[in-house]
């Protein structure tokens, strides 16, 4: 069997990753930090440091392709 490449690689991926609940979606928890981070500032929290933090991570893991990280 060939490689799995594209739209097929990507509907394999989310058919196993959508009910493993072992991993972060790099990509949704990225977007999701965003908005905590936009909320954070908007109410002048401390946390906002912090999350950027964390935000800065997933992308330095999205820049290595990484999507999907393990939460243990």
């Amino acid at each position: 069997m060939g490689k799995m490449t594209g739209t097929k690689y990507n509907k394999y991926i989310e058919k196993f990753t959508h009910q493993d609940d072992r991993l972060i979606d790099v990509v949704a928890r990225t977007k999701a930090l965003s908005k905590e981070i936009s909320d954070a500032e908007w109410i002048n929290s401390p946390q906002s440091s912090i999350l950027k933090r964390e935000l800065n991570r997933y992308k330095d893991l999205l820049e290595e392709g990484i999507h999907y990280e393990p939460k243990f």
